[in-house]
C-alpha cells in the first residue's frame, strides 16, 4: 500500500466492531437510474484507488435493481405496497448509507445499507458488503476465507441457522422455513459479510427472512469456531483480543509458488517444545504475530488437554502444531504398542480441538531408535540449533547463540515453559529478519524440497 493510501486510510477508516453504529457522510455521490433518485453516501476521502470505484460500481448496480417497484411474494409483506390513489405514485428513492471500519491494517470493510422510500414510507430493503485486501488491491469473497470444501460451507450454514433460529423465536413456521432457505450451504447465501477482529459477520436482509422482520439480521461466527474450515491466519498483539488484531491474511493454495520480493529469503524454523504453557505460549504467539512470523509448537498431550484455546490460537495465528507424545516419556524404553498409544492419543486430542491432525512428531529428549521410527507413524523432527534454554540461561545468551548459529534451512529448538524462550524471541526475530531470514513452519521448511515428509524419515535440518 502506498504512503498516500496509508495516510488516507488512517484519516477516515473508523473502527466499528460489532457494528455499534453507522458512519454517515455529508456529501453523497449521486448515482441513479432514469425516473428515480439514488444516493450513495460515500466520503470523498474513502475513494482510494480501486476502493471508491468498486463502491460506486456496486451502488450503480443496486440503484438499477431498486429503480422499479419491488417484485416480492405477497406473503412477505416487507416492502410498502402502492395505495390506490388518483394521483401518480411518487418515484421511488433509494438511499445507500455506508459504514466503514478496519479490523486490522490492510483490510477495509464496508457495509452498505439500502433504504427505499416511496412517498412517506421508508424501509431498509437490503444490505450489501465489500471487503478489500488493500495490500493485494482486490476484493475478498467468502471463497477466499474458507477452505474449498463443501464441509466448510456446511459448517457456516449450521452455525448461522442456529443463530437465526434463536433470533426468530416467536415467529411462525414460515419465517423459520425462510431462515433455513436463507442459510442453505451455498456461497450466494453468505455473500454479505465483513471481517471483524475475531469473527466473520454475516448479514441477512429482511426480504430473505419474511415474517414481521423489518431489520437486517446479523450472524457473528468467531474464527475459532470455524478453525478447521478457515483459509486465513489471524495475528494479535494481545492473544485473543479482537481490538489488537494485527493482520488477517489469506493462505496461498497448497502447492502455490512462493512470492519473492527481491532476492529469495533464507529460511529458518523456530520450534517450541513441552507446551502449551498457560502464560508463555500466548506471549510467544504475540511476539511472532507482531512480526508476521510463525513457529512450530510440539505439544505434550497431557498438557494440551487443559489448554484447548491455546491450541486453537496457535493454528489461527498460522503456526503449526506437532506431536510431542502424551506423557513426555523416553520412547526408547517403551514397547511399540506403548509408543503408538503415546502418539495416537495426542494426535486424536489435537485433531478434536483444532480439526487438524499433526503431520510431524518430535521424540521427547530427542531419544529415538529404529523401533521408535517404525512405531511412530510420522516423520521425526529433530533440530540443528540448540541454545540449551532448558539449562536456565538468560534471554541474552539464548538469543546470541541462536543468531550466531543460524543457517539457511535450520531448525531451532526452544521450550515454551522456559521464560528465556519468550524473552529472547523478539531479539532473535529482529536480528535474523535484518539478515534476510524468513520464519516458516517445519512443514513449510521441509516442503521447500517439493515433497511432503514421510513416515520413517528423521529430519535435523532442510537437507
Amino acid at each position: 500500500m502506498t504512503d498516500h493510501r496509508q495516510s488516507s486510510l488512517a484519516l477516515v477508516l473508523v473502527f466499528l466492531y460489532c457494528f455499534a453504529g453507522l458512519v454517515f457522510c455529508s456529501a453523497p455521490a449521486e448515482v441513479g437510474a432514469e425516473g428515480s433518485s439514488h444516493a450513495l453516501l460515500v466520503p470523498d476521502d474513502l475513494r482510494l484507488p480501486g476502493v471508491g470505484e468498486a463502491l460506486l460500481a456496486r451502488a450503480a448496480a443496486i440503484a438499477t435493481v431498486y429503480a422499479e417497484p419491488p417484485q416480492v411474494p405477497a406473503q412477505l409483506d416487507v416492502l410498502p405496497r402502492p395505495l390506490p390513489t388518483s394521483e401518480p405514485t411518487p418515484a421511488p428513492r433509494v438511499a445507500m448509507r455506508t459504514a466503514s471500519f478496519e479490523p486490522c491494517p490492510g483490510i477495509a470493510c464496508y457495509r452498505i445499507d439500502i433504504m427505499r422510500t416511496i412517498g412517506d414510507t421508508s424501509l431498509q430493503v437490503d444490505v450489501d458488503t465489500l471487503v478489500f485486501d488493500l495490500a493485494a488491491g482486490r476484493i475478498l469473497s467468502l471463497a477466499d476465507i474458507l477452505l474449498p470444501s463443501p464441509v466448510s460451507l456446511e459448517a457456516v450454514s449450521a452455525i448461522a441457522l442456529a443463530q437465526l433460529t434463536e433470533a426468530l423465536s416467536g415467529e411462525d413456521e414460515a419465517a423459520h422455513a425462510l431462515a433455513a432457505r436463507a442459510t442453505a450451504p451455498c456461497l450466494g447465501n453468505f455473500a454479505r459479510f465483513v471481517l471483524a477482529g475475531d469473527a466473520i459477520v454475516f448479514f441477512f436482509p429482511p426480504a430473505t427472512l419474511g415474517g414481521d422482520s423489518v431489520e437486517v439480521k446479523e450472524v457473528r461466527i468467531p474464527y475459532l469456531d470455524l478453525l478447521p474450515h478457515l483459509n486465513i491466519k489471524v495475528g494479535y498483539a494481545r492473544a485473543g483480543d479482537a481490538a489488537s488484531c494485527l493482520y488477517i491474511e489469506t493462505v496461498p493454495p497448497a502447492g502455490a509458488a512462493p512470492i519473492h520480493d527481491g532476492a529469495p529469503a533464507l529460511r529458518i524454523a523456530l520450534t517450541f517444545d513441552d507446551g502449551p504453557h498457560p502464560a508463555h505460549t500466548a506471549l510467544i504467539l504475540q511476539e511472532l504475530s507482531k512480526r508476521r512470523a510463525v513457529g512450530t509448537f510440539f505439544v505434550i498431550g497431557s498438557r494440551a488437554k487443559d489448554h484447548p484455546d491455546l491450541l486453537r490460537q496457535i493454528v489461527l495465528q498460522g503456526s503449526e502444531i506437532g506431536n510431542h507424545t502424551w506423557t513426555h516419556s523416553d520412547l526408547t524404553r517403551l514397547s511399540p504398542e506403548q509408543i503408538t498409544a503415546e502418539i495416537e492419543r495426542t494426535q486424536a486430542l489435537i485433531e478434536q480441538v483444532t480439526g487438524r491432525r499433526p503431520a510431524l512428531m518430535r521424540p521427547p529428549g530427542g531419544f529415538y531408535n529404529r523401533q521408535v521410527i517404525e512405531a511412530a507413524g510420522l516423520p521425526l523432527v529433530m533440530w540443528s540449533i540448540d541454545p540449551q534454554d532448558w539449562r536456565g540461561g538468560d534471554a541474552g545468551s539464548v538469543a546470541q547463540f541462536i543468531v550466531d548459529h543460524a543457517h539457511d534451512g535450520g531448525i531451532v529448538l526452544q521450550h515454551d515453559p522456559r521464560i528465556s524462550s519468550y524473552e529472547s524471541l523478539g531479539q532473535v526475530l529482529d536480528v535474523l529478519s535484518e539478515r534476510g531470514y524468513r520464519f516458516v513452519t517445519v512443514s513449510e521448511l521441509l516442503g521447500l524440497e517439493g515433497r511432503t515428509a514421510t513416515q520413517g524419515e528423521v529430519w535435523h535440518r532442510l537437507k
